[in-house]
Parts: C-alpha cells; structure tokens; sequence
C-alpha cells in the first residue's frame, strides 16, 4: 500500500510538472528548501549521474535495476528533460503492473 501511495504521488507531482503552473510548484518547493536548509546549514548531494540515476528510479520505482537495453535508451538520449521523461515511463509502467485490487484500495 506504501508503494502504491508514493506511485500516486509521483505521478500526481509528475502530471503537474507537465503544466505550466507545475513548474512553479517546484520552483516554490526548492525555494522553502533552500530557505530551510539555509537556516540549518545543510547542503543538498550533487546530482546523481545519468548512470546512477536510471538505476535508482527503477529499483525505487519498480523494485528491479534497469535492464540493459532499458539503460542504453536512457544514456544515449539527448533530450534535455529525459530525466523526466524517463520517471514518467517508469511510473506508467508501474502502475499498469499493479494487480487491479490494489488499485481499488
């Protein structure tokens, strides 16, 4: 049921993010964040790789590393929101696996 909740959630921020309003969202939420990591004295971790990246949203996502061809895809691509993109077709692809009872609950 956790799982099932953080899914929903991403892809709720992701449909946002799709929107011109969602994008203020989250220039508002780095905003507070910075403000209280400011305030506390904590800086965030530099961004991951490409590479770690790709594997981290499938076992987050998913459960399972990316597979090989999964991973190729996502390296070569130049677009600039690929990041995204690729968080979007995981999470649809999460979703689609999930049994329908646990979609009703």
């Amino acid at each position: 049921m956790k799982r099932l909740l953080s899914l929903l959630l991403l892809l709720a921020g992701i449909v946002a993010a799709a929107e011109p309003e969602g994008r203020g969202a989250s220039t508002q939420i780095d905003a507070l964040l910075a403000k209280d990591w400011q305030q506390h004295s904590l800086q965030g971790n530099a961004p991951a790789s490409d590479e770690i990246f790709v594997r981290r949203i499938h076992l987050d996502l998913v459960g399972r590393i990316s597979t090989h061809q999964e991973t190729v895809s996502f390296l070569s691509a130049t677009d600039k929101d690929k990041r995204a993109q690729l968080i979007t077709a995981v999470c649809l692809c999460a979703i689609k696996a999930l049994p329908l009872q646990t979609l009703k609950s």
